[in-house]
């Protein structure tokens, strides 16, 4: 049954947002058409066409957002305050409740290709490139080991870590937030400093 227009603007583009968000985590972008998401939304086809010019457009926007909120809390936890093992905890704290938060965002993100190519950007690509400044300043510091290209390590780490938040959304959470925090912190403190945190810089 079609909606009538006694919605907002806002709430028909709520509407589809919902939709299509829930059609593309359980089918996957490239299976979902814009008027499988009109008839799931239950808004007359050309009203999508009112808010996007396209499904890549809509695709854009959901992992635009993504990228900008998670980078967002990130920067809000990042306090530069204690050890190397304490830094990542935050991150990945930060990290794993954004998971939580957002399984369906999160599961486009990582495993639709069809999204990522659809996108304007690969999300992958904007988190490697962060991760990368991240890994540089770091170096510089002397907070992180030097000597391995930032950018082939914020591969590797990005890698390992979708690898098993995608798992653990895949799995319906079924291990505990704190197992999956400590094994992914495990994780990071392996590649950026080896066996050992390295000294603190003074000041």
């Amino acid at each position: 049954m079609i909606r009538t227009a006694d919605l907002s603007a806002n709430e028909f583009k709520r509407s589809i947002r919902d939709a299509s968000l829930e059609l593309f985590a359980k089918e996957g972008v490239q299976g979902v058409s814009v008027a499988k998401i009109c008839r799931h939304a239950q808004v007359a086809n050309g009203t999508f066409y009112n808010f996007y010019k396209n499904k890549g457009e809509l695709v854009d926007e959901f992992l635009k957002e993504a990228y900008s909120s998670l980078a967002a809390k990130l920067r809000e936890a990042n306090t530069l305050e204690g050890s190397a093992a304490e830094l990542h905890r935050n991150d990945v704290k930060t990290i794993v409740r954004f998971t939580a938060e957002n399984r369906a965002l999160i599961s486009i993100a990582i495993n639709d290709e069809g999204a990522r190519k659809l996108a304007d950007r690969d999300l992958h690509e904007l988190f490697v490139e962060q991760r990368a400044d991240a890994f540089r300043e770091g170096m510089a510091v002397g907070f992180y080991r030097p000597g391995i290209n930032p950018e082939f390590l914020a591969r590797c780490e990005i890698g390992l870590m979708s690898e098993m938040l995608n798992h653990w959304v895949e799995s319906d959470l079924a291990m505990p937030e704190e197992e999956l925090v400590d094994a992914l912190v495990a994780v990071r403190l392996r590649l950026t400093n080896g066996l050992t945190e390295p000294e603190r810089p003074d000041g």
